[in-house]
């Protein structure tokens, strides 16, 4: 996987964003006292319109 780090596209562990995702997880369980299954595409698109300078729609690079 890759990421665009600055003005370079850097190599990264396929578990680079694990962590992150991992708390929208929580977060979206916690926000809808819920913690049944969820679609994938719910957390990407939070994690997209996180804020989160990692993980938008500008810089995220995954080849």
């Amino acid at each position: 996987m890759r990421i665009w780090n600055g003005h370079n596209i850097q190599s990264v562990e396929e578990e680079y964003f694990d962590s992150f995702l991992l708390e929208i997880v929580e977060k979206l369980h916690n926000d809808r006292n819920n913690h049944d299954f969820m679609k994938a595409a719910r957390v990407v698109g939070e994690a997209l319109g996180n804020g989160n300078p990692y993980m938008n729609q500008e810089k995220a690079v995954v080849l």
